[in-house]
């Protein structure tokens, strides 16, 4: 029997980003972003139906850890009304 237990990772988004005026109404903005995401992920393998607790007993685990890590670009654009 294998029980598999996942778990979202706590991750962060960050970035700048600016406003670059072409004309009087337009605008450029162009962005970095740094993003983090990611999963936790256990597999328990057990070797029998259970103990007196009502739980597997749990023989051997794998604990898998992915964390992945983005820089993004983005350019956008801006229209104003004066």
């Amino acid at each position: 029997m294998t029980l598999f237990h996942d778990r979202m990772l706590a991750a962060y988004h960050a970035g700048v980003l600016t406003d670059i005026p072409l004309a009087n109404s337009f605008a450029v903005q162009p962005a970095l972003l740094y993003s983090v995401k990611g999963t936790k992920t256990i597999d328990a393998f057990t070797t029998g139906m259970g103990n007196t607790s009502g739980f597997p007993d749990v023989s051997a685990s794998d604990r898998t850890l992915e964390k992945h890590r983005y820089f993004g670009v983005s350019v956008g654009y801006l229209f104003t009304r004066k």
